[in-house]
């Protein structure tokens, strides 16, 4: 179920779908740099991303898959609709990867199974994405794993772009059809 990237968002690329992720980010940098912080950091293993459905969590996760050029990790997306399993979990390489599970609200088995490669793999990073009703979940599970708070970096919720994104991301969407 460990995708690379480009994998994993084949689909969302397809430019013949109407909702799909051809283009550029906007509004979201600063959540970028919090990624990109993330992965450097020697302390933080795990990151959450909440907020609503349909609010930009895919997306963004995108964006940074496409920029993500880090040389000494690797990065995997967990499929959907992919069982994780003891079995398969033993196929991420052991030092130096990111995982991302998008959706993990929906995941609760998977998350099991990779908190349990987690604590004998050291070196894995998790970025989670969920519903903000999903995160008190997860950080109690993370605690009963025995996950000490100062490995997880909790982002703020993404919330709608303002006024000057939306009509950015209008100006791309629309382009010169419609002026």
């Amino acid at each position: 179920p460990f995708v690379s990237w480009e994998d994993f968002f084949r689909e969302w690329l397809n430019t013949e779908k109407p909702y799909n992720h051809t283009w550029q980010l906007v509004g979201r940098i600063d959540y970028l740099q919090n990624f990109n912080d993330f992965v450097q950091s020697e302390e933080q293993k795990i990151l959450i991303l909440p907020g609503r459905g349909g609010i930009g969590k895919t997306k963004l996760l995108h964006a940074f898959a496409e920029q993500f050029s880090n040389s000494n990790l690797t990065l995997r997306f967990v499929e959907e609709g992919l069982p994780i399993t003891a079995e398969n979990v033993i196929n991420l390489p052991k030092n130096n990867c990111v995982v991302v599970l998008d959706d993990a609200h929906r995941r609760e088995e998977d998350i099991a199974v990779l908190l349990a490669f987690f604590r004998q793999n050291p070196n894995l990073k998790l970025i989670i994405s969920c519903r903000p009703y999903g995160v008190e979940y997860l950080q109690i599970i993370f605690r009963e794993a025995g996950i000490h708070f100062r490995l997880i970096k909790l982002l703020d919720e993404l919330k709608e772009l303002n006024r000057d994104d939306v009509k950015a991301l209008a100006n791309q969407v629309l382009s010169n059809k419609y002026d």
